[in-house]
């Protein structure tokens, strides 16, 4: 058949080429390509086909040209003969034109090898006969690639389901973000208990965890998704919101952003691993409180506190004791120094003729484990002590720790304590300190000062009451504790704050100091207490006045930076980094000499000094900034708290360039100046005699202004007048006459018809000639004066133009104005009020008139679209319009003021103020 595809008119040279092209054409190709007829029978092969079948089949022949494909399929047996079958059955429905096309994929495995191949026929016609080309691909490279790539999806699988249960079951929190929104792909357990129980998967972290926006942390993913680089982050405060409907709560957290890479490099998503550590960093937070607190009543109660070493012989007895530890009052109560105490050196070694009592009683106190609270006196001292001693640490530490108070003059005062009972009272009530006794929680002595503290007006309403009654809720536990452990003999603080409860029940901030004494064999405890509250809002006041320092410092638009008295930098505000280019971290690490350059450090020094005295100094100066090159700036520097200076920096570049541009300018004034000064002198003499003739000319121009509008007013009476009388007299005479008209054409209905025509417009212009002399000039204007006029005016101008009016007078009943005065008051309200009309789109007018004691003022004021009052100016040197110029000029001749204020879409409002002489208002008038 290939043979016969050349043109039958070709010459058999012509077809014996075109055939081996296409054999050689066959031959290139990779496939088994067979050609075959209708019957099956194959016309030719390829050179891979015949190879393929040489080595593979037992029988070459039965697959060669001449062979019939349908004989050798149907011989197939053994493995693979299913295939054989399905193919030639596809292969006939394609020869006999039941489908296009027919693929089959089959193994096809030899000893040595696992193979596959794609078999695939396709009909063809030509000249009239049908046949089918099969080709043979070997596609046993896919096949493996795909049985590896289902291999590595199911051990990849495997792994994830590995790794999906070790995260499950993980004790620290984890999460996959994928892409640039961050959507959540997996959330372990924990993580989930970690924002409440949200369902977060699919959503991006924005949407699942809105309540996190402005904490940083997206900003943070978007890093590491951009660069690549994880983040870590130690104790790192979030708000979550783990109930819906709740307040934020605060959690600290450990976490790692780890980017997670896809196989071309690219990140493609976050992986998020961490511990919620808030109840440690709690712990940690509580441990440190308690430190501090523990190492501020450590310094600053007035009671003596020690920390001792005790020394034993080899009886097991306390002979001996060396301090370790010994707060301030230590010095102030002993008489010992803090240093000699704290050399190493023993007591006795400190002072040699200390009594042995002491070290005994310390010793017993390690020994035992029992706490001793004693009273007892040291000649070597001089000074008699209320001890407290009990063990610190473990036995085999062997220390004591020793909380004392010299009660030397409380000693002296007890024993004169009969004698002086009523003196003593006498200071308690002097007190300006509340002072309370109790014994048994219950008060058995309480001052007037304690009395007025808490809104009681004598003392005896608070004398056997519990001592809680005074004490705020909150606080009555803790305090009634201390007491309980002092009445024990136990330590408990003898200085401590706490908010009182004052008979009305209102709060107070208190400071209590305690001291306990036992009278007669009953424990007693005194407690001195001070109002604190002014303290409390001044200290409240502090934090809020360093927070607004801060707030301002950042936002500060020049440099600000803080130094000690050497010029190391202590802190510094954002502005001053960027001026310099800096971070913050670098800025901290220099000293201001670091920033000037030598030469000029060399030349002038920072004057310290002078800052020290609390001058304030202002320089300019070079600074360097890190890349090298210098910054002009203007410093201000100041001492704002011992040892602590501040300097405010300005840049100063635009200034210098600008004062270099003014001198280079400065030079060319000067010279303009003194050309332009001749040339002035001379000038100003010629506007001298200019400025005589112009206001000679404006004088007059006034004048004949006057007189025109006098004139002008004049010829509108009389043209008002002769509409009204002779015109609108003769339109009244044309009505009527085709009314009667109209009567005696009764059932001619052509005529009655144009007749009524005639009468509607008769009168429509007896109604426009009416408006026409009310407009040049209104009778009632002369008869019944501008307040009357202006209101009917008003009213009609309302009716007509569908715009309401707001009308308001005052002032008017002590008589007429000049009439001049009426007369431009009323054109000027006549031309606003068509301004309004035509331009503004308003649908409301205020009209205010007012007659004062030397003016008449009207303000007039619309809700239109306003416009923009400059642009609506007038050239100069233009005008003839009678508009806003004409009201100014209106208002110009006689002394008077317009103001327009407007702007587009908020309105357009009109003031206008005319001066007249009350004394010659009737001669006005008569003129």
């Amino acid at each position: 058949m290939i043979g016969r595809r050349v043109e039958r008119g070709a010459g058999e040279g012509e077809r014996s080429a075109a055939e081996r092209f296409a054999y050689a054409t066959l031959n290139a190709l990779s496939e088994h390509v067979a050609v075959l007829d209708a019957r099956g029978t194959i016309l030719a092969v390829n050179r891979a086909w015949r190879e393929f079948a040489g080595a593979n089949s037992p029988a070459p022949a039965g697959l060669s040209e001449g062979a019939n494909y349908f004989a050798a399929y149907a011989g197939a047996t053994g493995e693979g003969a299913e295939y054989a079958a399905r193919f030639a059955a596809g292969l006939r429905a394609v020869i006999e034109g039941e489908s296009d096309e027919f693929t089959l994929e089959y193994p096809c495995h030899s000893p040595t090898q696992k193979r596959w191949y794609i078999a695939r026929a396709k009909r063809f016609e030509f000249e009239g006969e049908a046949g089918a080309v099969v080709t043979h691909a070997n596609v046993t490279a896919r096949r493996l690639a795909e049985e590896e790539r289902e291999r590595l999806l199911h051990s990849l699988e495997a792994e994830r389901s590995r790794l999906a249960y070790l995260f499950e079951h993980a004790p620290s929190f984890v999460a996959v973000l994928r892409g640039p929104r961050h959507v959540f792909e997996f959330a372990n357990p924990p993580y989930l208990e970690l924002i409440g129980g949200r369902d977060v998967s699919g959503k991006p972290v924005r949407e699942a965890l809105p309540e996190i926006e402005g904490q940083g942390y997206f900003e943070k993913l978007d890093e590491v998704l951009r660069t690549g680089r994880p983040h870590a982050g130690r104790g790192v405060r979030v708000l979550l919101r783990r109930e819906s409907g709740r307040e934020e709560e605060e959690r600290f957290l450990d976490f790692v952003y780890q980017p997670m890479f896809d196989p071309d490099g690219g990140v493609s998503g976050v992986f998020v691993h961490g511990v919620d550590v808030t109840e440690h960093k709690r712990a940690e937070d509580r441990a440190r409180a308690s430190e501090e607190r523990y190492r501020m009543l450590f310094t600053s109660i007035d009671e003596g506190f020690c920390v001792a070493e005790v020394l034993f012989d080899a009886s097991g007895r306390g002979v001996d004791h060396r301090f370790i530890e010994v707060n301030p009052s230590f010095e102030k109560l002993t008489g010992v120094p803090v240093e000699a105490a704290l050399s190493g050196r023993t007591v006795r070694e400190l002072v040699p003729n200390i009594e042995a009592h002491w070290s005994e009683i310390y010793g017993r106190v390690l020994t035992t484990g029992e706490p001793e609270r004693f009273v007892s006196g040291s000649e070597a001292l001089g000074r008699w002590f209320d001890v407290y001693a009990f063990r610190a640490g473990r036995p085999e530490e062997r220390k004591v720790a020793i909380l004392f108070d010299d009660i030397t003059e409380r000693r002296r005062a007890e024993e004169r304590l009969r004698e002086s009972e009523g003196r003593l009272r006498s200071l308690f009530e002097a007190s300006r300190d509340g002072i309370l006794v109790e014994h048994c929680e219950r008060a058995v002595y309480v001052n007037d000062s304690y009395a007025r503290l808490f809104g009681y007006e004598r003392p005896e309403e608070l004398i056997g009451e519990y001592v809680s009654a005074v004490v705020a809720p909150e606080d009555a536990g803790r305090l009634l504790d201390y007491g309980r452990r002092r009445m024990r003999g136990e330590p408990a603080p003898t200085a401590y704050e706490f908010r009182g409860r004052r008979r009305d029940g209102t709060l107070l901030d208190l400071e209590a100091s305690v001291s306990t004494h036992v009278v007669a064999g009953k424990t007693y405890i005194t407690t001195a207490v001070r109002d604190i509250s002014e303290r409390k809002l001044a200290e409240e006041a502090l934090r809020r006045s360093e927070s607004k320092y801060r707030l301002l410092l950042e936002q500060a638009s020049d440099g600000i930076h803080t130094y000690d008295v050497r010029g190391d930098i202590i802190e510094t505000n954002s502005k001053l980094c960027e001026m310099l280019g800096y971070t913050r971290e670098e800025l901290l690490r220099l000293n201001v000499a670091d920033l000037i350059p030598p030469e000029d450090l060399a030349a002038a020094p920072v004057r310290f000094d002078e800052l020290q005295s609390g001058r304030t100094l202002l320089t300019e100066r070079l600074l360097r900034r890190k890349d090298g090159t210098l910054l002009p700036v203007e410093i201000s520097g100041r001492m704002i708290r011992e040892g602590v200076l501040q300097s405010i920096i300005r840049d100063i570049s635009e200034r210098r360039r600008a004062e270099d541009a003014l001198h280079e300018a400065y030079g060319e004034l000067e010279r303009r100046v003194e050309e332009r000064t001749a040339e002035l002198a001379r000038a100003i003499e010629t506007l001298k005699a200019e400025n005589v003739e112009r206001l000679r000319a404006e004088e007059a121009g006034r004048d004949l202004l006057g007189r025109l509008v006098t004139a002008q007013e004049e010829e509108r009476r009389r043209i008002s007048r002769e509409l009204h009388d002779q015109m609108g007299q003769q339109l009244v005479a044309l009505l009527l006459g085709l009314k009667t008209l109209g009567a005696e054409s009764y059932g001619r209905r052509s005529s009655l018809d144009t007749l009524r025509q005639l009468e509607e417009i008769t009168g429509e212009l007896s109604r426009e000639v009416h408006t026409l002399a009310w407009g040049l000039r209104p009778p009632a204007l002369d008869d019944l004066g501008l307040e009357a006029t202006l209101c009917n005016y008003a009213e009609e101008w309302a009716e007509r133009s569908r715009v309401s009016v707001d009308f308001h007078s005052a002032g008017f009943a002590g008589g007429r104005l000049p009439l001049t005065h009426e007369t431009a008051v009323y054109r000027i309200a006549q031309e606003a009020l068509t301004n309004i009309a035509k331009h503004s789109g308003a649908d409301h007018v205020s009209f205010i008139l007012e007659r004062r004691s030397d003016h008449v003022l009207a303000v007039i004021e619309d809700n239109g679209g306003g416009f923009d009052v400059e642009a609506a100016q007038p050239p100069a040197g233009r005008g003839g319009r009678l508009g806003l110029l004409g009201m100014r000029e209106r208002a110009a001749l006689l002394g008077g003021t317009i103001n327009v204020e407007s702007a587009p879409g908020a309105g357009t409002t009109v003031f206008v103020r005319i001066p007249f002489d009350a004394g010659g208002e009737k001669e006005g008038r008569s003129a």
